[in-house]
Parts: structure tokens; C-alpha cells; sequence
């Protein structure tokens, strides 16, 4: 009988997922933009502002909901089990199943108020708004019944396949919205497209991932393990949901349908950044980080810093881009009359400083400190809450932006002052230069740059 093949290092391991990481960041990102700048020429900016609040309510539902299965599986020593793995799969389907009628509710309780109370010409007056996001529930329900061989994949950073399926359902999903927009040239094209790629990526993760076949299993002790790592993500995550997305929220309640539009659009953009920085973070660096912590935990400082370094200069050159080369870009790209969509772009870029933080999260998160997460969320929602209103009535809708974009700083104090046993001295006087000068920015794009009013 032949011996096993030996296990890659996990230098070799890491510098593996990371490039493949960075295939499905740059794959998917491309495409996502790509199928953007067709669908501006087919379907006018409401459409985009209708489908950025049916997106919103899902993410925010998620977040509300979120356990961190996917994080158990990577961190718990018998996470690759697969008596755990059906165990947790059991979990998430019944949860997937909760987000799906949540989602109802919201769309009756819609129905119901918003012709009431909505702002004329705002997205909430759409009639359509409801009956999107009835559609919409099944989203989190397919999401729900996806394997969680798909977490398992994260565990062993063994992204190749994965990456592939990705990539070949969101290519696919796009080609389904493109020939439902040549049909019908509306918001319902969008969801169907986005419905489309939910559909195919469960099938993949029960027929192409590694790993059990799925069935519904009970087991208390590990669904109170679960419960109790997760508990706190559910608070943190209610958190975060204000932190991240009131923005969003708030805006729709007061500006024009149209401008909203561009607001969206221009969101897709800062999304796609935001997705490299999160990814190579949460997947990445947490499947990294939590390694050096389960066999070399004296090497954990100087591995971050890697994490650190690298986080930083993804964050700087994406700021940089959208300040200076954005909207001149973003012209040449799309169709007059999305022309105000790199002018938003410009003040959005400032979301990328703050992201710099989102390593030291992973830090804690790996090192079991749920409740620490949970309580940096709450700093920073307490920023979004003061920051977005206070910013709107100083400077409008740009203020709103830049609060917004600050609002993590909330919590980036008390992130450094609770990783100071797991980093170097360096990182946390770095960390707090990093708020100085974003802080310095901040004032000065709020005194120098202005914003179109659509």
C-alpha cells in the first residue's frame, strides 16, 4: 500500500487558495461589471435603485440570522466530519427556511405601509417593490439547501473547483438576465438573473464539491457548539446590518428614484472592491490565521502582519482609483444618462479606508472572540446612526456618504486595543495612523468635492 501524499505547507497551501481567490475575484468581478454596463444600455436607472432595497432586505436578513456556520466548520476541530457537516447542514437549511418567510413578511408589510408613508418618487412608493420581493424569498430557501461542502472548501483551501462553478454559474445566470431584459426590459430581469445563479450554484454544491452527501440530522451537543460561537454573530451581525447598510435604507427614503439609480450603480463598483478585500480576509486569511493558530500560535503576530500589509495596499490603490481615475473612467464606460455615477463614486471610495480594519476581525473571530465582534458591530452601527443623519443635515447627501464611510472607525479603536496580545507593537501604531489619516481625508473631501443632485 503506498503512503499518503504529503500535505503542501501551508505557505504553499495559502499562496494556492490566494491565487485562486484572486482568479474568482478578478472572474467574477469582471463579469459582474461587465453584465453592468450592458444592462445600463437596456434598462434605465429605477430599475437599479428597485433591485439595490430587494438586495438590501436579503443581506440584511442574512446578517440577522447568521450563526457562522461557515466559520464553525473551518475553526472546529471535527468541522470536516461528516456527521458534523449533515448536523450543520440541518441547521442551515431550517434557517434558510426562516429567511424565506421573513422575506414574505417584509413584502406584505410593504405592501401594506408603503403607500401610506413612502415619499412620493422615492423607491419605496414603487409599486413594484412588494411583489419583487415576494419573488425574491426563495433566494435565502435555495440558499438554505446548498451543501455545506461548500463551507468544507474554505476548511481545506482547496478553491480550484469551487472557483471554477462559480465562475461558470454567474457566466450563465448573466446570459439568463440579458435574455429576459431582450424579453422585457425591466427590474424583473435583474432578479431573474439573480435567481438563476442561486439555482445552479446549490445544484454544484451537491454534485461537483468534495464531500457527504447531505441528509437531515439532529444532534444537541452540536447544535448548542454552534449556538454557542454563534450567538454572538447573530448580535454582531444584527449590528453590522446597521453599520453596513443604513446607508442604504436611509437614502431611499429621501432621494429621487433616479438618483438612487446612480447611487446603486455606482455601488456595484464599490462592491466588486469590497468583495477582494472580504475575500481575501474571510477566506484567506481566516483559513491562514487559523491554521498558524492551531500548530504555530508564537508565529500568529508576523503572519497577521502579512495579512495586514497586504490588506493595506489593496485598500490604498482602490481608494486612490476612485478618487482620481474614477469618474472619467466611469464616463467613458456608461451611457449619458448615468453620467452622475463616477461623481458618487468619488465619495464612496473612502468606504475602502476603513476597510483595512476587517483583518483585525478575523483575527479575533479565529481566536474565539464572538462577543468582541459583537460589540465592535455595535460601536459601529452607534457610528452609523449618528454619523449618516448628523452628515446629511451638514452637508446632504454627501455627508450622509462620508458618515457612512466613517462609521467603522467606531470601532476600529476598540478592535486595536483588544488584538494587543496577538499582534506586534508595529501594527497597533500603525492601526491607529491609519484613523488619524483617514479622519484628516474625510474633512478634506468634505470641503472640497461636491456631489450632483439627480
Amino acid at each position: 500500500m503506498s503512503a499518503p501524499k504529503p500535505q503542501k505547507s501551508l505557505g504553499r497551501r495559502a499562496a494556492t487558495a490566494g491565487g485562486w481567490n484572486l482568479i474568482w475575484v478578478v472572474g467574477e468581478n469582471a463579469l459582474r461589471l461587465g453584465s453592468n454596463l450592458i444592462m445600463t444600455r437596456i434598462l434605465l436607472p429605477e430599475a437599479f435603485s428597485l433591485m439595490m432595497i430587494v438586495m438590501t432586505v436579503l443581506t440584511a436578513l442574512n446578517l440577522l440570522t447568521d450563526i457562522g456556520i461557515r466559520t464553525s466548520i473551518t475553526r472546529e476541530p471535527d468541522g470536516d466530519d461528516p456527521y458534523f457537516m449533515r448536523v450543520a447542514w440541518s441547521v442551515k437549511l431550517r434557517r434558510g427556511v426562516g429567511i424565506a418567510l421573513l422575506v414574505l413578511c417584509c413584502a406584505v408589510l410593504l405592501g401594506l405601509v408603503a403607500p401610506h408613508v413612502a415619499r412620493a418618487g422615492t423607491v419605496y412608493a414603487d409599486p413594484r417593490l412588494p411583489w419583487l420581493l415576494a419573488l425574491a424569498a426563495l433566494a435565502p430557501l435555495l440558499q438554505g439547501i446548498e451543501s455545506t461542502s461548500r463551507e468544507l472548501v474554505n476548511r481545506q483551501m482547496r478553491f480550484a473547483r469551487f472557483v471554477s462553478s462559480m465562475l461558470v454559474s454567474r457566466a450563465l445566470s448573466i446570459a439568463v438576465m440579458i435574455g429576459c431584459a431582450q424579453l422585457s426590459p425591466t427590474v424583473w430581469a435583474l432578479l431573474l438573473g439573480a435567481l438563476s445563479m442561486n439555482v445552479m450554484q446549490t445544484l454544484a454544491s451537491h454534485v461537483i464539491y468534495d464531500g457527504p452527501r447531505m441528509k437531515f440530522l439532529r444532534d444537541t451537543e452540536i447544535e448548542a457548539r454552534l449556538w454557542t460561537f454563534g450567538k454572538f454573530i447573530i448580535g454582531a451581525s444584527a449590528l453590522q446590518l446597521l453599520g453596513l447598510y443604513s446607508d442604504r435604507f436611509f437614502l431611499g427614503a429621501l432621494m429621487s428614484t433616479v438618483a438612487f439609480g446612480y447611487f446603486a450603480v455606482a455601488m456595484i463598483w464599490i462592491d466588486a472592491g469590497r468583495m477582494v478585500v472580504q475575500r481575501l480576509g474571510n477566506f484567506v486569511g481566516l483559513a491562514t490565521l487559523a491554521e498558524v493558530r492551531r500548530t504555530a500560535a508564537h508565529r500568529l503576530p508576523k503572519v497577521f502582519m502579512r495579512v495586514q500589509f497586504a490588506i493595506d495596499a489593496i485598500c490604498l490603490l482602490a481608494f486612490t482609483g476612485c478618487i482620481t481615475l474614477g469618474p472619467a473612467f466611469l464616463d467613458l464606460l456608461y451611457p449619458e444618462r448615468f453620467a452622475a455615477v463616477g461623481e458618487y463614486l468619488r465619495f464612496l471610495g473612502l468606504v475602502f479606508l476603513s476597510m483595512r480594519f476587517v483583518p483585525l476581525g478575523t483575527l479575533l473571530m479565529i481566536d474565539g472572540q464572538s462577543k468582541a465582534m459583537m460589540i465592535n458591530s455595535g460601536l459601529r452601527a452607534l457610528g452609523a446612526l449618528v454619523l449618516i443623519p448628523a452628515g446629511y443635515a451638514s452637508f446632504g447627501v454627501k455627508g450622509a456618504l462620508i458618515g457612512s464611510a466613517l462609521a467603522p472607525l467606531f470601532g476600529a479603536a476598540y478592535l486595536l486595543v483588544k488584538v494587543r496580545p496577538l499582534v506586534t507593537r508595529f501594527s497597533l501604531i500603525l492601526g491607529w495612523v491609519w484613523i488619524l489619516g483617514i479622519l484628516l481625508i474625510a474633512a478634506i473631501v468634505a470641503r472640497y468635492m461636491s456631489l450632483p443632485t439627480g
